[in-house]
């Protein structure tokens, strides 16, 4: 019985801490690019590095013509990229890939 109250409460400060996470605020990381291959990889890497984990990272392209996309390209697992030609249409047509 000792082995099951353990096991218990294992389990209840285990939901606590998942909970938890879900109680801090999430940030969003807007990224906003034109023409910025040179830098982009280095934005984004810097916003993997930090200490508080609850965020997500939302690159905005406004119609790059060099090589911003394919360098967004390696992190598509961990953000949000969203193509916009026209800066005003942005609300109504996205363009997603996660």
């Amino acid at each position: 019985m000792v082995g099951c109250r353990k096991e218990t409460t294992l389990k209840k400060h285990q939901v606590k801490t998942e909970s938890a996470l879900y109680k801090q605020p999430k940030v969003s990381v807007v990224i906003p690019v034109y023409n910025s291959s040179a830098y982009i990889a280095e934005a984004i890497e810097s916003v993997l590095g930090q200490t508080y984990t609850h965020f997500e990272i939302i690159v905005v392209d406004d119609g790059s013509t060099d090589e911003t996309r394919g360098k967004v390209d390696q992190y598509k697992d961990k953000l949000k990229y969203v193509l916009s030609g026209q800066p005003w249409r942005f609300c109504r047509e996205k363009w997603w890939y996660s």
